[in-house]
């Protein structure tokens, strides 16, 4: 993860949003250039991760679910090595 040109490494990203409409949301996470990174992409019917290699996207996982609309969702996203783990907590306004 890089903020503000410091890199980071095996860490958490917490994150919070409120389901509107059909679009989505999301996180990218080991961004090397626009054409090489990896990505989490939830909307309200589905969670997604993939990771875009050489500008191909490729779908790693896909998990269906239902998100309720006007309702938040808070989630957090670690990277810990290879591995990627992404949690959910529901919540009546973001914290």
């Amino acid at each position: 993860m890089t903020l503000k040109f410091k890199n980071y490494h095996d860490k958490a990203l917490h994150f919070a949003f409120l389901i509107k409409d059909e679009a989505s949301a999301g996180a990218i996470f080991r961004y090397v250039d626009p054409w090489n990174y990896y990505f989490v992409e939830i909307d309200s019917k589905s969670v997604a991760f993939g990771k875009m290699i050489m500008g191909t996207t490729l779908i790693l996982n896909k998990l269906e679910h239902l998100l309720e609309m006007n309702k938040w969702y808070r989630f957090t996203l670690v990277v810990h090595g290879a591995f990627f783990y992404l949690y959910r907590k529901n919540e009546d306004s973001p914290k």
